[in-house]
């Protein structure tokens, strides 16, 4: 190949690609990483599952723990002016501090997803949620904060 073809062939203009091949190639890309990084970030494994009555679906990994609730009767607090996403419709807990509320622009209900039996549990690092009738509590047990909601509930400890 002569060295004017290289050199065009280097400068063509970059192929556009969609935000759906840009996201599955994030994914793939992020996928590769952990698997790089080795054994202690391999650990870091994300489950989600839903309660038995799939009106609560939840997800945690070894840095936080956060439900969101379908239908409910409680009202979250005033939207803060800080989030452009949607409001209040579950709670987290991170490695740090007490339950709040989530502004998001996704959500952990899957109505099709692993389901957590009532009086079960599932952890992950220090993140244990708990399936009650009553609702889901999901608690750090580095700390001893976390949340309970439920279709009545939605409290921060």
């Amino acid at each position: 190949m002569s060295p004017l073809v290289r050199a065009r062939r280097a400068s063509a203009a970059p192929i556009p690609i969609s935000a759906r091949a840009r996201g599955v190639l994030a994914a793939a890309l992020a996928a590769l990483l952990l698997l790089a990084l080795g054994t202690a970030s391999a650990q870091a494994r994300l489950v989600m599952f839903s309660a038995p009555s799939h009106n609560i679906g939840c997800a945690i990994d070894n840095g936080f723990a956060r439900c969101d609730v379908a239908r409910h009767t409680w009202k979250a607090p005033a939207k803060p002016t800080s989030c452009r996403l949607d409001w209040g419709n579950g709670m987290a807990v991170g490695r740090r501090g007490r339950g709040a509320f989530v502004c998001a622009g996704d959500t952990t209900l899957n109505p099709r997803g692993a389901v957590l039996p009532y009086g079960r549990s599932r952890s992950v690092g220090s993140f244990t949620c708990s399936s009650r009738r009553s609702g889901m509590t999901c608690r750090n047990g580095a700390n001893g904060h976390g949340f309970t909601v439920s279709r009545t509930v939605a409290r921060a400890f």
